[in-house]
């Protein structure tokens, strides 16, 4: 995947699918990709924070969580006193 610039100025994510390139739609919030000859494909862009944000999302990883830190929460969950 890629972060492009379109000539309007505005910009997208880019990804190679079955030789063929699709463009995440920025606007519906889901996973749809969509080829540059569909009715949606100005859904695709964006300003450069939205499409930033947008690709660093589906970019993360995530980060393992220690197992004594989980515990400490586990621990720290317990402890608190619920009222009813």
């Amino acid at each position: 995947m890629k972060i492009v610039k379109f000539e309007d100025g505005r910009y997208g994510i880019r990804k190679k699918s079955y030789g063929v390139y699709r463009f995440l739609d920025l606007q519906t919030g889901l996973n749809f990709w969509w080829s540059q000859d569909c009715e949606y494909f100005n859904c695709c862009k964006g300003n450069y924070e939205e499409v930033k944000k947008a690709y660093l999302e589906i970019n993360d990883p995530g980060k393992p969580i220690e197992p004594s830190f989980l515990n400490k929460l586990i621990k720290a969950f317990k402890s608190i006193e619920w009222s009813k």
